[in-house]
């Protein structure tokens, strides 16, 4: 702090300039912690995994032992038969832990490389099969309301 106030009082002129660089620090020590604080945040949602997804995969051939492989791994999985762009599709939905998405993404790409597939969070689920437990509803909904007379 003298070191500043010795800056200001010897060299008036440039209080301005000094205000500046002391600003420009602020701001550039501001957004390096803004952005080292999303690049943790990144990696810890990355390791600790946690949340539901849904994995929606499109295949133009038949799935058959995709859909099979995920049944036997206890991936419960809702098949539609659809047209695309180029013809018959099939569409694939199954809902799993954030953890469970390599596995899943591994059973795909050896099963059926050529397929495309979609990964999108849950914010709700009523259930997700025998295995899993069933989500807790949010506290808005838990609450029940008697309107009285």
């Amino acid at each position: 702090m003298d070191f500043i106030h010795s800056l200001l009082v010897l060299a008036p002129p440039d209080r301005g300039k000094i205000f500046l660089v002391c600003l420009q620090t602020c701001q550039v020590t501001f957004a390096g912690g803004f952005a080292g604080g999303n690049v943790v945040e990144i990696w810890l949602e990355e390791k600790i995994a946690l949340g539901t997804l849904v994995i929606r995969i499109i295949t133009q051939r038949n799935a058959s032992s995709l859909v099979e492989a995920m049944r036997v791994a206890v991936y419960n999985v809702t098949r539609i038969d659809a047209e695309g762009g180029h013809g018959q599709v099939m569409v694939l939905f199954t809902i799993v832990r954030r953890k469970q998405l390599p596995e899943v993404i591994a059973l795909i790409r050896r099963h059926n490389p050529q397929a495309i597939y979609t990964v999108e969070n849950v914010r709700f689920a009523s259930s997700f099969g025998p295995d899993m437990a069933i989500t807790k509803r949010p506290l808005a909904l838990q609450r029940s309301y008697s309107l009285r007379t």
